[in-house]
């Protein structure tokens, strides 16, 4: 997959890398003061940006601009009717033209994003006909899906695996208390799973604690042989063995 600055020079590697972690931020395109801290970071982040919202476009050219990796960040039903996901969100009750032309504009709406995950959603990736339209749709577009996990209910990984779409699925969140000490605690677990099956995927959110914590936590990750890479850099053996069944999701 080629990147978003094919001038850029890749992002360093410090150390012989034991394992790799995915650090995914999610809810970009609002107006968050930790943004600008998130950006000026030296590591490849992965960028997961809310379409529609007032600061959308801007932050996801801003990230891809700094060569981070942009998925869309994609409104998707929770099972609390009583919350709102965002803008246009996929939802079980929508005729399947409609799912399909909402995932389509979502992903207009971030242009350069090379891969799609789920804000909220845990009705929608639950619900096997809804995911087999969303994740066709994301087939069509060439990109690659990341199940938040935001249920173990979820059916992404089945889907996809059928549908023959790369996917990943996220091992932990990592800012459920917006402390620093927290938010350390738990990229250092989100470490140890990396070190125990070769890589992992961890999400935050534009948060100061959450930037912060990955600030301080970074030069700890490299002592213990963490490679800190894009998403993708995940699916890179998924991809090749795509013409194969029974594909293993990536943990």
């Amino acid at each position: 997959m080629n990147g978003p600055d094919a001038g850029r020079e890749p992002w360093p590697r410090r150390e012989p890398a034991r394992a790799r972690l995915a650090i995914v931020i999610d809810d970009w395109g609002y107006a968050w003061p930790a943004a600008e801290t998130f950006l000026a970071m030296d590591v490849p982040l992965t960028v997961a940006v809310i379409p529609f919202l007032p600061h959308s476009q801007e932050q996801a050219a801003a990230a891809r601009q700094r060569g981070f990796e942009v998925l869309v960040h994609l409104p998707m039903e929770p099972l609390d009717p009583a919350v709102d996901p965002g803008p246009h969100a996929i939802t079980t009750a929508l005729p399947p033209d409609e799912i399909r032309r909402r995932v389509e504009a979502a992903i207009d709406a971030v242009p350069g994003a090379v891969g799609v995950n789920n804000h909220m959603g845990s009705k929608a990736t639950a619900d096997r006909h809804v995911m087999e339209l969303v994740l066709e749709t994301v087939r069509r577009r060439g990109l690659f899906f990341v199940d938040s996990h935001t249920t173990a209910q979820s059916v992404v990984g089945e889907v996809a695996a059928g549908l023959g779409v790369p996917w990943a699925r996220n091992d932990l969140f990592l800012d459920g208390e917006r402390s620093v000490d927290y938010v350390r605690s738990r990229l250092l677990l989100a470490a140890r799973r990396a070190l125990e099956t070769g890589q992992a995927v961890a999400i935050g959110h534009v948060h100061p604690a959450t930037a912060a914590a990955v600030a301080s936590v970074l030069p700890e990750l490299r002592r213990q042989g963490i490679e800190i890479v894009p998403v993708s850099a995940l699916l890179e053996q998924q991809r090749a063995s795509m013409d194969c069944p029974g594909l293993a999701p990536v943990q």
